[in-house]
């Protein structure tokens, strides 16, 4: 076996001092094994196959600034107060040293938390043994009550982010609520309408057959395309490629008023794939920030790419309130979940379901999601209207929108669940 993986990393040492310093890569952080890769080409070639063999997984992480001491501290859309399951989920995150509830009910400015912000999130993604492809982070609207405007807004992005866009796309969406949860917990958080900032994310990983980037939409973009938009220039605008193998398209829509090319983009797109699944809402702002810069676009969103190891699905919960035909819906698209690999999901939720769907005992949407799916790491935002376009792998594929209303919702929650498996040999890009 070693010596089949010293020809394939082509490293001129002995079997012995290959399997010492493969053992020792292999228990190194995503961050330290690339470090480490530099020292020289064996290093490199033998950190390679660590990485090409390492399972990689979606992950996701939480912040918030609250203390295990605290009580109803999630202001929800109906002010009901918070489950007793969420308060021990708050109870036992990790602490990373935040202020306490007294403190941040002074009258002061919360620009301070963007520090420990900032050093929570790099202290969780230095800390991965998964390699990501692409991070998203979701933010509620009290992260943009300080510094409001398009320039404060990439500041804002560096001092959250740092340094990691060097290493992958980032995109951040700020909306009226955030849905956060943790791995191999079977409890999420629905944080609404907060005063203070809340972050989620999730790091989607790098898995041979799986492929998802990130398409942005500024201003002059919408104003070229629009009134113009028709089946061959979408994909131009969706950053799709005609040998992209199309699975699902992520939106996260902003300023819908003045973003009508990106809508009319996704509807084209979709009317000529209805095999795609699409899930999204209208949210607050946009960042983003890759390899070229960071800029505050109108509109934004994900294009999910796949090979056969790789299932996604897309459903619209109507009712208004927890119902059966809801949760039939959930455990139909659990159908499509590779019962020996790993998964990851989102959700849109309208900001308006709250009253209806806490109803004083927090049976929250995420919840019943995570009842299902135990083990899928899911993010989520409360949306200013939602979009969707059901597809379950075990259904026919489902007729085309016949207007570019037939994919916009409200009052609705909207998934999209990625299910991927490993294949045999992993590979994963440099």
């Amino acid at each position: 076996m070693f010596e089949n993986e010293m020809d394939q990393a082509g490293c001129p040492v002995f079997v012995q001092q290959y399997s010492i310093v493969k053992g020792i890569l292999e228990k190194l952080t995503i961050r330290d094994l690339l470090s480490i890769s530099k020292v020289c080409r064996t290093w490199s070639e033998v950190a390679r196959v660590v990485r090409q063999q390492r399972k990689n997984a979606a992950q996701t992480f939480l912040w918030h600034p609250y203390g295990d001491h605290t009580s109803e501290v999630f202001e929800y859309y109906n002010g009901c107060s918070i489950s007793d399951e969420c308060q021990r989920f708050i109870d036992t995150a990790p602490d990373f040293g935040f202020p306490s509830v007294q403190e941040l009910t002074q009258e002061q400015s919360w620009s301070p938390l963007f520090p420990q912000l900032r050093s929570a999130i790099i202290k969780d993604f230095n800390a991965s043994f998964s390699e990501p492809q692409l991070m998203v982070v979701v933010a509620t609207a009290a992260v943009d009550e300080y510094m409001p405007s398009d320039e404060d807004n990439i500041t804002k992005l560096k001092i959250i982010l740092s340094e990691i866009p060097r290493a992958i796309p980032c995109l951040v969406t700020i909306s009226y609520g955030i849905v956060g949860s943790v791995k191999d917990k079977p409890i999420s958080l629905e944080m609404e309408n907060c005063e203070v900032p809340l972050v989620a994310g999730l790091r989607i990983p790098k898995v041979a057959g799986l492929f998802v980037k990130m398409f942005t939409v500024t201003k002059e973009t919408n104003n070229k395309y629009k009134g113009k938009v028709d089946q061959e220039n979408c994909q131009t605008i969706l950053n799709i490629q005609p040998t992209d193998n199309v699975k699902a398209i992520v939106l996260f829509h902003t300023q819908v008023q003045k973003a009508g090319a990106l809508k009319d983009a996704v509807f084209q797109y979709i009317k000529g794939h209805p095999h795609v699944a699409l899930g999204g809402g209208a949210h607050y702002r946009n960042l983003a920030s890759v390899c070229q810069g960071d800029f505050v676009p109108i509109g934004a969103g994900l294009i999910i790419c796949g090979n056969d190891n790789v299932n996604v699905a897309s459903v619209g919960l109507y009712d208004t309130k927890i119902s059966k035909r809801n949760e039939e819906k959930l455990i139909e698209m659990k159908g499509c979940e590779f019962p020996d690999g790993d998964s990851f999901a989102f959700m849109f939720a309208c900001n308006g379901r709250g009253a209806n769907m806490h109803g004083g005992k927090c049976h929250v949407e995420s919840t019943l999601f995570r009842k299902h799916f135990p083990n899928t790491s899911l993010i989520g935002t409360f949306t200013g209207g939602e979009y969707c376009h059901e597809v379950i792998p075990s259904r026919d594929v489902p007729a085309p929108p016949k207007f570019a209303s037939s994919i916009e919702f409200a009052y609705t929650t909207v998934f999209v669940f990625v299910s991927y498996k490993y294949p045999t040999k992993h590979s994963v890009r440099s």
